[in-house]
């Protein structure tokens, strides 16, 4: 009972909606220079959009009707989250959620109650996975940045050295609570940073 909320039509829908947002969003300033196969992708999507929809519909009424659940899962902070910078990680993760965990429950759940849903369970499945494997690969051209790139501290790093010459230091001033549990004041810590390591 529990794959049946998470396959609900407002749960899927909203979701392959919005990620035909990002997708378009995405390509609009790189379709002159994407490859073939990536322009493909791009082009081709809102086809296979309308083939998940058309699979969805046919096992939609089983889950509907089965579901006795409250709970959603999605809202439109997921919305935004695929809209930032950072999306196409939310989309990736979103991806791997429904190819790891809803649908192969749902496949379980279809072969104990009524095997004619597994086909179109399979397809979106398939989908699914050929949709992962399309964006892994096209993924440079979406626009996307890292959550955390330490090649942005190395060049800060290098930036700081260059102006503080290799014979002097760089000091940066920060706080911590001393391990002293009886005591609730924070103590200034200078770190010197120079191009040959940090002391304190």
């Amino acid at each position: 009972m529990a794959s049946t909320k998470l396959i609900s039509s407002s749960f899927f829908m909203f979701f392959m909606l919005a990620l035909l947002l990002v997708l378009l969003d995405s390509s609009l300033g790189a379709r002159l220079e994407c490859r073939e196969q990536c322009c493909l992708f791009m082009e081709n999507f809102p086809g296979k959009l309308k083939n998940l929809r058309h699979d969805f519909k046919k096992i939609r009424n089983y889950y509907e009707d089965t579901d006795d659940l409250e709970m959603a899962l999605l809202d439109s902070s997921l919305l935004q989250n695929f809209k930032s910078p950072y999306g196409c990680h939310a989309v990736r993760s979103v991806l791997r959620f429904y190819r790891d965990t809803v649908l192969p429950s749902a496949v379980a759940d279809a072969r104990s109650r009524r095997q004619e849903l597994q086909t179109s369970i399979d397809s979106i499945g398939s989908a699914f996975q050929t949709l992962m494997r399309d964006f892994l690969h096209c993924k440079k051209h979406f626009s996307c940045k890292e959550p955390f790139d330490i090649n942005n501290i190395i060049t800060s790093y290098n930036g700081v050295s260059l102006l503080a010459g290799s014979a002097h230091f760089t000091r940066l001033r920060v706080t911590h609570s001393p391990m002293n549990q009886n005591t609730q004041v924070q103590t200034p810590l200078t770190i010197m940073v120079s191009p040959g390591g940090l002391s304190l």
